[in-house]
């Protein structure tokens, strides 16, 4: 933390000098010219020297403004109670928080308007009033620290002056600027109900901002003084403010909040809010509820308890993790270090908290942040460090097994269905060895099995199997995986056609029927019409065909054009997949749409997949890209050139992938089909030269109706339950 001193009159008097200078030179100047003039202008570079000088007093004179205005505003400061004045020296002395850097005017100011509307907010909340003394309205004051809400020199200002230990009290104390008395109703109305919980996310916003230019000390001393305002008899109310001010904030939908907190300050958010009495707390409120329901010596319990639990906030919860563990969904290396920290060595993974947290009496909110904090702790199962990629791998078996065994669907929002989904996306090689009948295993590495059984897995694919973010986000890596698994076994068999044939078709049909089981469970949970008759499989559900759109979608054109950000790709322990750091929306990005008609539509995504990947490792004959264009004369947009002028396919160029496997049905058509005009030509004598192309038409063979196994298990589970 940095000071400034300032003796308003010693440096008042500076001011005068330097503007006192500025005149003189200007009444000097003209004397020169006048004189100059008088004895003919001798001398001829005068004439530059007289233009310049008005120039630079003026910027003598601009910068002896700019001083006294900084001077001013320190001096209004300090009248606000920011700046600390000697009364014997008339120094003011003024605290710049950890955060702020003043390298100009212009973050000068920033740091003093954040000050300013720290003071005015709490004046008006105070006062009680909508103006301040120098006539600021609430509106304004708000609509400054929107304006400023991710400048980390007026978001620490107004922390430091404000004080962290205040921030959960504010808005619950701003309803009052917004007090009417009305006639009408025989009392006091709020014109503004919303202020309060407006401004508590507004907050959150700025705390965000300056955490992430604090250090472990600063950290560790606001999250103590926050705890200190939410922890005693009659602040407990408070709790929901703070889960409202750092929780939630999810404007786009996608079950992780928006906002990005420092990560030394969410880990010490973290291990203050433990130490908050939960019982004690959960007690209170549940006394406050019950209106007249306990008599005592003491009188009415309920309204003793409501004092204890004070102001607060209706649609939060009461739980101190819930917001804090939210705001960890966000932030995987924090979720990581609260969660999931290192154990006796760095591989290792110490479970204690989390054993603890598994067992607490959660609400729905402080679930859904527990499972967010889970889920990015999951993420971290592709990280670059091994060790870490280690502990995150193991932490995700232990939750899968945990979740599916110790809570109960009833309990899950769709925000926990979103972030479970989240979690067992980060596990495509486990859930695909599930999907195959299989355990919970990666077949492709060695190492030491994980808690989960396969029959946990399926329990929690089942339970969120009617959410469509879990259901595209778990599809996305699973194609993913499929796609990447398919591609590195071409390249460990290159020079054998037949063997990477068999690869692609291996790794496709593994896909293909984990994918099933996902979608035959959203259709049983959806209680849907389809049936399996005559061998004849549908998806009816919408979640469903999320779930088949999303696969094929990724299958073709990569995660990219499904997902959000994806977690840093890979070290040698994990096994061609990416993970993801948020789940993936269903109605957003290149997925293309599929009718109801489940295998059909599947088999056209795969098969041109499958296509995909067999240009790419050269499969293809030369032939087959001798007419590339469509019957318009177009250049198919899937069909691309690499770095050696060779025609290969890239589907991620398509901009509708359903109208491009059309095309590619088409172009395979052209290759394999004798057309009618072809025919008749042969028929007059006519040469015709074909060159057809098996593999396309053995693919096309290879992809029908493999999905069908995995689909009818999945239309057969029904919540079996795990013990």
């Amino acid at each position: 933390m940095a000071s400034i001193f300032l003796d308003p009159e010693k440096l008042q008097r500076k001011i005068d000098s330097l503007q006192a200078m500025a005149d003189e030179c200007k009444r000097v100047n003209i004397l020169l010219d006048a004189d100059s003039e008088s004895h003919g202008d001798p001398y001829l570079k005068f004439t530059d020297f007289y233009e310049a000088v008005p120039e630079a007093a003026r910027t003598v004179a601009d910068r002896a403004n700019t001083i006294k205005n900084i001077k001013d505003k320190i001096v209004q400061l300090n009248q606000n109670g920011v700046g600390v004045k000697d009364k014997e020296t008339g120094t003011i002395t003024c605290e710049i928080p950890e955060g702020v850097t003043i390298e100009s005017k212009e973050g000068f100011d920033q740091w003093a308007q954040g000050a300013t509307d720290a003071h005015d907010l709490q004046q008006l909340a105070k006062s009680g009033k909508n103006k301040t003394k120098d006539g600021r309205t609430y509106d304004e004051v708000i609509a400054s620290m929107e304006a400023n809400k991710s400048n980390p020199n007026h978001t620490n200002s107004f922390i430091d002056t404000v004080g962290a230990e205040n921030l959960t009290s504010l808005p619950l104390s701003v309803s009052t600027v917004f007090d009417q008395s009305s006639t009408e109703y025989g009392g006091t109305i709020n014109t503004r109900p919303d202020a309060g919980p407006d401004l508590a996310d507004l907050l959150g916003t700025m705390l965000a901002t300056s955490s992430t230019t604090w250090g472990a000390d600063k950290s560790q001393s606001v999250a103590e003084e926050i705890r200190s305002s939410v922890d005693e008899e009659g602040e407990y109310g408070r709790i929901t403010v703070l889960n409202a001010m750092i929780g939630g904030h999810d404007a786009d939908g996608n079950g992780v909040t928006d906002l990005r907190f420092g990560t030394d300050f969410l880990v010490s958010m973290g291990e203050e809010m433990e130490k908050v009495d939960l019982e004690k707390v959960q007690r209170a409120v549940e006394d406050s509820q019950n209106d007249g329901a306990y008599q005592s010596g003491y009188g009415d319990v309920s309204q003793y308890a409501k004092r204890v639990v004070g102001g607060h906030f209706s649609e939060e919860s009461f739980d101190p993790l819930a917001g804090v563990l939210d705001a960890m969904g966000g932030n995987a290396e924090a979720a990581s270090r609260f969660i999931a920290p290192e154990g006796e060595s760095p591989s290792e993974v110490d479970l204690t908290r989390y054993h603890r947290l598994m067992e607490r009496k959660w609400d729905e909110r402080g679930l859904e942040g527990f499972t967010a904090a889970v889920a990015a702790v999951s993420s971290l199962r592709g990280s670059e460090n091994a060790d870490e990629a280690e502990r995150a791998r193991v932490l995700s078996g232990n939750a899968i097994h945990d979740f599916a065994t110790k809570t109960e669907e009833a309990q899950y929002t769709d925000n926990a269905k979103a972030r479970i989904g989240l979690l067992l996306a980060n596990s495509p090689a486990e859930l695909t060895q599930v999907g195959n009948k299989g355990d919970f295993i990666d077949p492709s590495v060695k190492r030491p099995k994980l808690l989960t059984s396969a029959n946990d897995a399926k329990e929690l694919m089942w339970r969120i199997s009617d959410n469509s973010i879990a259901v595209a986000t778990i599809s996305a890596t699973l194609g993913d995986y499929a796609k990447n698994k398919a591609s590195q076994g071409v390249s460990v068999h290159n020079g054998n056609p037949e063997l990477q044939k068999n690869q692609i078709n291996y790794e496709y049909d593994r896909g293909s029927c984990a994918i099933g089981l996902l979608a035959g469970m959203a259709d049983a949970k959806a209680e849907a019409d389809s049936k399996v008759k005559d061998d004849v499989v549908q998806a009816d559900s919408a979640t469903a065909q999320t779930a088949l759109n999303v696969f094929s979608t990724v299958l073709g054109a990569g995660l990219s054009a499904v997902s959000g950000p994806a977690a840093p790709v890979v070290n040698t322990a994990w096994s061609a997949g990416s993970t993801l750091a948020v789940p993936v929306l269903a109605d957003k990005g290149k997925a293309v749409e599929v009718e109801s008609v489940a295998p059909e539509n599947l088999d056209n995504g795969m098969w041109a997949a499958s296509v995909q990947e067999a240009a790419n490792a050269g499969l293809l004959k030369p032939t087959d890209f001798a007419d590339v264009t469509d019957s318009e004369g177009n250049q198919y947009s899937w069909i691309v050139t690499d770095e050696e002028g060779n025609y290969t396919i890239d589907l991620s160029k398509a901009d509708d992938l359903g109208e491009a496997y059309r095309e590619m049905s088409n172009w395979e058509s052209a290759i394999n089909t004798t057309t009618e005009e072809e025919a008749e030509r042969k028929e007059n004598g006519e040469e015709v030269i074909k060159h057809p192309d098996p593999l396309l038409t053995d693919f096309k063979r290879d992809r029908v109706g493999v999905y069908t196994n995995g689909y009818v298990d999945g239309r057969n589970y029904k919540g079996e339950g795990v013990g």
